[in-house]
């Protein structure tokens, strides 16, 4: 029985540990600012450390009112890196008609499992010509950080 205790209580504190270990990655967005009023195609900014390798790193434009999850492709706006962890991309923030409605912007880390699924989403939709925006996020993703902007 000793043992068995033991062996519960190990377990406990290694699950404790790798999940400490995931949770210690930071993702910031700095730019653009909370409350920003921004335009259709945007440069989006910020800074990461620690995160886990086999983790992706996407963002998602959130519309007010559709409450669905726009990935923006990374094959069209690839991410860059660069060594102490600042990165950058760009966003398209809604359509031409939609001056003065609100989006938040996230940022969001992706595991193997949620980057396929993301993508198969992103592929799917490309070939039907249809972007129905995901909701919920995919299982093994995490949002890290938002903004909320209006479009001009």
């Amino acid at each position: 029985m000793r043992k068995y205790v033991v062996s519960v209580l190990c377990l406990l504190l290694i699950g404790i540990g790798m999940a400490y270990s995931a949770s210690s990655a930071e993702v910031k967005i700095t730019n653009p600012s909370n409350g920003a009023t921004v335009s259709k195609s945007i440069d989006v900014g910020g800074t990461s450390k620690d995160i886990p390798a086999g983790a992706a790193l996407w963002i998602m434009v959130y519309p007010h009112g559709v409450n669905r999850y726009y990935p923006q492709d990374k094959r069209d706006f690839p991410v860059v890196m660069t060594a102490n962890g600042d990165w950058s991309t760009k966003a398209v923030i809604g359509s031409d008609t939609d001056s003065g409605l609100e989006f938040e912007i996230f940022v969001v880390l992706a595991d193997e499992k949620a980057n396929q699924a993301i993508i198969d989403y992103l592929d799917k939709s490309k070939a039907s010509g249809s972007w129905p925006g995901m909701e919920p996020l995919p299982d093994g993703s995490m949002i890290y950080d938002k903004v909320s902007v209006t479009r001009k």
